[in-house]
């Protein structure tokens, strides 16, 4: 901000001004959005499935990311044919890289050991919580047969 005040104060008005264009953009046309909710599922599916493909096609111009898009979907129909939930896994999609890397972080700084868990009073704790949710699930499924 204080060497480059200007180019700051350009930025955030553009900002503002946007926002505002924006709520006046989305107040016109807000009528029209609602009517994709009244159209014919026959017609929206095949469109939003176009625009899935032509998106995912369009971000990495790759083949395989079609054939990703698709695995992933057919998993989702099947999940949803068999009564799994789907906020877990795409949770568990989100969030696993993230904790994929912590824990090759932690590895290294503890020369690979896994004591590294058990020494800090919040991980050990984490772990306890952790441990007790799984046995709840556990016993509560087998309490029900």
């Amino acid at each position: 901000f204080q060497t480059q005040g200007p180019t700051m104060f350009g930025l955030i008005l553009g900002l503002l001004v946007g926002n505002f264009v924006m709520l006046l953009v989305g107040r016109l046309f807000i009528k029209f959005g609602g009517l994709v909710t009244k159209a014919a599922r026959h017609v929206v599916f095949p469109v939003t499935v176009t625009l899935c493909i032509v998106g995912t096609y369009a971000i990495n111009s790759n083949f395989f990311d079609l054939e990703i898009m698709f695995i992933f979907g057919i998993i989702g129909y099947f999940m949803r044919k068999w009564g799994f939930p789907i906020p877990p896994l795409i949770i568990a999609f989100i969030l696993g890289p993230m904790a994929e890397i912590n824990l090759r972080q932690a590895l290294i700084i503890s020369d690979g050991s896994m004591r590294i868990f058990l020494v800090s009073p919040i991980s050990l704790a984490f772990l306890i919580l952790t441990f007790l949710s799984i046995a709840g699930v556990i016993y509560r499924k087998a309490k029900e047969r």
